[in-house]
Parts: C-alpha cells; sequence; structure tokens
C-alpha cells in the first residue's frame, strides 16, 4: 500500500495521545513511531503483523452476531493499543498512552480512513 508511513506519520500526529501508528496488512506497510525507540525487528514485524491477523479474524468471526467491529482495544502496563479493521485483510493498529477518549481516538482514526487517498471511496467498511 504505497503511502503506509506518510498515513501513519500523519495519524500520529493528528493526537497526542497516538505515540505508534501501524498499517498493517500481510505484513507492516506502515509505521510510525513518536517514541524514541530502534525499528521494529524483521522477526517482531512479522510477529506482530501475524498477531494482529489472528485476532481481528477471531474478532470479526461474530460480525453476523452483533454487526461490525468497531475497533478492538488491548491494553497492556505501558501502552494501550487499538485495532481498527479496514477492508477484510487490513488493520490500522495505534498504540497509546493514557490519558486519552476512546471515541476522539475512534472518531479521528475514521475520518482519517475514510478521507485517505490510499483506499477507494467506499472500501472501508468497518469503522
Amino acid at each position: 500500500m504505497k503511502g503506509g508511513d506518510a498515513f501513519c506519520k500523519e495519524l500520529a500526529e493528528a493526537e497526542d495521545a497516538i505515540v505508534a501508528a501501524f498499517l498493517i496488512s500481510d505484513g507492516i506497510q506502515g509505521s510510525h513511531l513518536k517514541l524514541n525507540v530502534p525499528e521494529l525487528k524483521e522477526e517482531d514485524a512479522r510477529r506482530l503483523s501475524d498477531q494482529t491477523e489472528v485476532i481481528m479474524n477471531i474478532t470479526r468471526t461474530n460480525e453476523q452476531l452483533f454487526g461490525k467491529v468497531g475497533f478492538v482495544l488491548v491494553s497492556h502496563e505501558s501502552i494501550d493499543g487499538m485495532f481498527f479493521p479496514l477492508e477484510s485483510s487490513t488493520t490500522v493498529l495505534v498504540g497509546l498512552v493514557k490519558p486519552y477518549d476512546q471515541k476522539k481516538i475512534a472518531d479521528k482514526v475514521s475520518a482519517m480512513t475514510r478521507s485517505s487517498k490510499m483506499w477507494k471511496k467506499g472500501t472501508v467498511d468497518s469503522i
């Protein structure tokens, strides 16, 4: 996905609480980190991509019962992650530091994915 790093940078800079952004679709197609940390090693990037795919696939199995998934929130000790499903195999992952407003973050990601030229209008159907 051309422009993945630029999209992730724009997303991370749009909100103080977002310290990392990833575009995941059969691997990491874009990323931006505000944290002063080394770039992900290839094996860590692959694991993050594979785990994201599993998490989102499991969560989406219940869409027929409960409707489309808006996001999945994972809370770790030092950072939270919000996973936003886009197309069937594409996920935007944002790393967050507290405090943050879930609705504000969800609205921001939704608006930015809808307005991005990376996806044709109408393909972002989950958020």
